[in-house]
């Protein structure tokens, strides 16, 4: 029997959350299911009787009304067929509404699944019984934070502490008056990414309710007694709060940012910076909106001007706290009370404040402490760390620091500041004003750049590449396409030189490998952990002027065994004759040009490499001269004997020229020095730092302060000799016995 027409057809949704939409018709006949996936929406026909739902041939990349109507009305079902544009235009409907309205359902799923006080067990004890309830819900720091209930719901925290009076009743019905520093908090309100609402708390019963129903609790481990002067001021707090404040756009208050820079901090041998560092600033006031925090870290020399650059960009920042006692308790329990940008020089850097530089860079990862309670008892209290952290050092830092950090290098330039001086962080006052207004105002902008820039960097930048240059590259688009372009033109550029700067321990393993193919010349090479230490020595002490005694310290060879099986490599037990039994590796050409793909190396064997064809170019020039490696007179083009190692470089990538090691270009110093005048220590040293800044030689400043150690180096391996000129009471340099001297 066929199944009656339905003349007035109405849909009515049945069950919904933020992944699935469940319609039905009110005579309960058919049932429509909408499915959200990563990238798709599934959609299914249920027909009473049918086991078996209707469902496209595969998922729709997008849902309108015209694939509805097409695939309805294929529907092996009369009623359906028959009304299938009627069934179409309020399935739409529904499922438009729906998708308007996916973050009041994502709201109303979070806060059922914490709000709901159900107990989840009980258990009985000798005294009662315990009852273990769900969680308790939302939570956030004291210095304030994002409360987010939804993609586009949410809400912004931000807290600054006021000095006032607090009003307190007595028991005989008085007022008394106390005079105290107390954190205030502003809360803004987003609902589908518009602000709705703006208000001011006072945390001090530990809650606050977001949206008039939903408690949010603080977490107020520690709080501080004082107010920090780059926080929120009063004047402004109550202005923004009571809508009298009208906050600027993004745009100008990122020239500002830029115009204030230019006071105090020279970028004058890269004007790009500006835009980066600027970026950095607007991205504190927002780094709570992410889950990873870029630190930013100006290296350079003394007087090039890197405490001066920390401190400025440390003062227009959010929560801006330059750290001057860096004891273990008082950085965590200031990190805990202000929610800062850390500002650290090198004069307070210590063990402790790297821990906190390294677990601050993930939200979430919280170090452990014991403190003393009440008499004997202890106990363990876990420190938020997350931060952005701007720092200015000498020296380099611990490679797993470095990985996480935008690095700028300083140069030695003319102060910009008439007066000579440093910034107060009163002088950016006003700008700061503007960045905090921003942030309680249009974060609603802040989440939409986030979305825009996401979809313009996904494919450019991956892992932890992404998660350093992400955030700074949004708040970079806020600052118009120009400040945008600029940053991801320098992002690229640092991409570039981490890649080459990363697996430098794989780097140098596969150098040394390529060596031992090329000692050998054949397709295959067999050799130990001992014999690629030699090839490392031989490249340290070329390029870096290190000494042997120091290339075999920093490289051992279980070092080197440790690196080989890290990289997939295994060895096999054989018997070497006159030594004995050795751990022996083998790796064929293959193999080899897969590895230097993999950790991004460059050699002359791989097809794919820039050295492969300035290999070929070579052969093909040299085709017709008699011999390997010589020239038109049957001598060899190297200046050096087969003794010293041949020039190396890591990474030649974008070389069009081999690049000198050390000793190489010691020997040729001297060689190509003036015979009537001695060749000096100190001749030697102004001719080696001449050719490191021309990029003819490999840059190494261990080389430029320990000339004297490589010299006497090369002196005991009879690679140079010394000699006295009476004329001048000089000594001097010319070449030993083991180098071919013309």
């Amino acid at each position: 029997m066929s199944r009656p027409q339905i003349i007035n057809i109405e849909l009515e949704v049945f069950r919904i959350d933020d992944k699935q939409l469940w319609i039905k018709d009110k005579r309960a006949h058919y049932v429509f299911v909408f499915k959200k996936n990563k990238s798709s929406i599934s959609f299914y026909v249920g027909i009473r009787g049918r086991k078996q739902p209707y469902k496209p041939y595969k998922p729709f990349k997008e849902i309108n009304l015209d694939l509805l109507k097409k695939f309805l009305s294929k529907i092996d079902d009369e009623v359906v067929r028959n009304n299938y544009e009627l069934f179409a235009e309020q399935l739409y409907a529904l499922y438009k509404s729906w998708e308007m309205k996916i973050d009041e359902i994502e709201t109303t799923l979070e806060i059922q699944r914490f709000f709901e006080e159900k107990p989840l067990a009980t258990i009985q004890t000798s005294s009662g019984e315990f009852v273990i309830m769900a969680s308790d819900g939302y939570s956030i720091n004291l210095s304030g934070g994002v409360i987010k209930l939804g993609r586009r719901t949410f809400a912004v925290v931000e807290t600054t502490y006021v000095y006032g009076i607090k009003r307190i009743p007595t028991k005989k019905g008085g007022i008394a008056e106390i005079k105290t520093i107390s954190p205030i908090m502003i809360v803004s309100e987003y609902l589908d990414n518009k602000l709705v609402k703006t208000y001011l708390v006072v945390p001090e019963d530990g809650l606050i309710k977001i949206f008039d129903k939903y408690p949010v609790k603080i977490e107020e481990g520690s709080k501080a007694t004082s107010e920090l002067t780059t926080l929120l001021d009063s004047e402004a707090l109550i202005k923004i709060a009571n809508g009298e404040y009208e906050p600027p756009d993004y745009e100008t208050v990122f020239e500002e940012i830029v115009r204030e820079l230019k006071k105090y901090v020279s970028f004058e041998w890269d004007e790009r910076l500006y835009s980066v560092v600027a970026a950095y600033i607007l991205y504190t006031y927002f780094y709570d909106f992410f889950t990873t925090s870029p630190r930013l870290f100006f290296l350079g020399p003394y007087g090039s001007g890197k405490t001066r650059a920390m401190i400025t960009t440390t003062y227009m920042s959010r929560h801006g706290f330059v750290v001057l006692d860096p004891s273990e308790a008082s950085t965590y329990r200031s990190i805990e009370a202000y929610g800062p940008t850390l500002g650290i020089d090198e004069s307070a850097l210590n063990e402790r404040l790297l821990k906190i530089i390294s677990a601050g860079y993930k939200k979430g990862l919280r170090v452990p402490r014991i403190e003393k309670a009440r008499g004997e008892t202890f106990v363990l209290k876990l420190f938020e760390t997350y931060g952005p952290v701007i720092m200015a050092f000498t020296d380099p830092l611990p490679e797993i620091i470095m990985q996480r950090t935008i690095r700028i290098n300083m140069e030695r330039t003319k102060d910009p500041n008439p007066e000579g001086r440093d910034p107060e962080p009163h002088d950016f006052e006003e700008l700061r004003r503007k960045l905090y207004a921003l942030r309680i105002l249009k974060a609603n902008e802040f989440i939409e750049a986030m979305d825009k820039v996401r979809e313009r960097v996904k494919d450019l930048f991956f892992g932890r590449e992404y998660e350093i240059w992400y955030p700074i590259l949004v708040a970079a688009y806020l600052g118009g396409e120009q400040h945008f372009n600029t940053v991801l033109e320098y992002a690229r550029e640092d991409l570039n030189k981490r890649r080459e700067n990363l697996y430098s321990e794989e780097k140098m393993i596969l150098a040394a490998i390529e060596k031992q193919f090329e000692k050998q010349d054949i397709d295959k090479v067999e050799f130990t952990a001992s014999d690629l230490q030699e090839r490392i020595i031989d490249i340290l002490q070329n390029n870096e002027g290190y000494t042997e005694k120091e290339a075999k310290k920093k490289w051992p060879v279980e070092r080197i065994g440790k690196i080989l099986r890290r990289m997939g490599l295994r060895s096999q037990s054989k018997r070497i004759k006159g030594v004995g039994p050795r751990k022996v590796y083998e790796i064929d050409v293959v193999r080899f040009c897969d590895l230097a793909c993999r950790y991004h190396y460059e050699c002359s064997r791989c097809s794919k490499c820039s050295k492969f064809s300035e290999k070929q170019e070579s052969e093909k020039t040299n085709g017709n001269q008699e011999g390997s490696g010589q020239g038109p007179n049957g001598k060899e083009n190297t200046y050096v004997s087969q003794k010293l190692t041949t020039p190396t470089t890591l990474t030649t990538k974008d070389r069009e020229k081999e690049i000198m090691g050390v000793r190489d270009a010691i020997i040729h110093i001297i060689k190509e020095s003036n015979k009537e005048l001695p060749t000096t220590t100190y001749y030697i040293a102004q001719k080696l730092e001449e050719m490191m800044k021309q990029g003819i030689v490999v840059y190494s400043e261990k080389a430029l302060n320990n000339l004297e150690s490589i010299l006497e180096d090369m002196e005991n391996q009879g690679l140079l000799k010394r000699g006295f000129d009476e004329r001048f009471g000089l000594e001097y340099w010319v070449l030993g016995d083991n180098v071919e001297n013309e």
